[in-house]
């Protein structure tokens, strides 16, 4: 091994038992990854990925270690990794997805058993938050959690009812009411909508949290020119 990789070596070992020791320290499992930033949707997966895995890996090896009954077991891998990209260009089906807000994140646990359900026409990923401290531990915390599921559909033959109301003036009354900045919504449920050819729907478990999102997507939209067929962006307004 040459000198350089040797130090290398040295270096990563230094790092990685700086953080076990402090991993063995921990009285808490911590909530939220630290945040980092990203590339967009799809390397925010990938990348969210990849950290949770690691993190579940030194969890085996710091278990292993371990000494102590299990119940005294701290694990330190995050509940939710803070993924963050760049959002306000949405020209398509995956850059219209927006990231995590600020205290929500993608489950670890469900990232090392599932990709995201994301295909050439369909996307569905869902971001968690918890309203209780954050200090990882007790039932209290998992009981204020807090999700939010976004889908965006690029298949035509899902958005043709809905099109119809955009495309028909006379039709729009009955189908559809306004949403967030004047923008046409379905009356029932509050947050689905045709952006551009896409037809999204936010769902989750309060409404707040839903329509933070949902009015993003749409701000985002509209900033782009991504707006259903038929619809008079003069009609549109500044304000939610």
């Amino acid at each position: 091994m040459s000198g350089v990789s040797t130090s290398v070596a040295t270096l990563c070992g230094l790092i990685l038992g700086a953080t076990g020791l402090a991993a063995q320290d921990a009285s808490t499992r911590p909530v939220l990854s630290e945040a980092y930033v990203v590339d967009g949707l799809m390397m925010g997966i990938t990348e969210a990925t990849e950290r949770s895995n690691a993190a579940a890996a030194e969890q085996m090896t710091r278990y292993s270690q371990h000494d102590g009954p299990f119940e005294s077991f701290v694990r330190t891998d995050p509940i939710l990794q803070q993924v963050r990209w760049s959002y306000g260009t949405c020209t398509d089906m995956l850059s219209l997805v927006p990231p995590p807000m600020e205290g929500w994140g993608l489950r670890s646990e469900t990232l090392a058993v599932q990709f995201p359900n994301i295909t050439d026409t369909f996307v569905e990923v869902s971001y968690v938050t918890f309203d209780a401290p954050q200090d990882g531990q007790g039932g209290d915390l998992y009981a204020s959690e807090q999700s939010v599921t976004i889908t965006i559909n690029a298949d035509p033959a899902a958005a043709v009812t809905i099109g119809m109301g955009f495309a028909d003036p006379n039709l729009r009354a009955a189908l559809l009411t306004d949403g967030p900045y004047g923008y046409p919504i379905l009356p029932y449920g509050g947050h689905s909508t045709l952006l551009g050819p896409y037809l999204v729907d936010v769902t989750g478990t309060g409404t707040e949290n839903t329509a933070l999102y949902f009015e993003h997507m749409i701000r985002c939209a509209i900033d782009n020119d991504l707006i259903a067929d038929g619809l008079d962006p003069t009609t549109l307004s500044e304000m939610p």
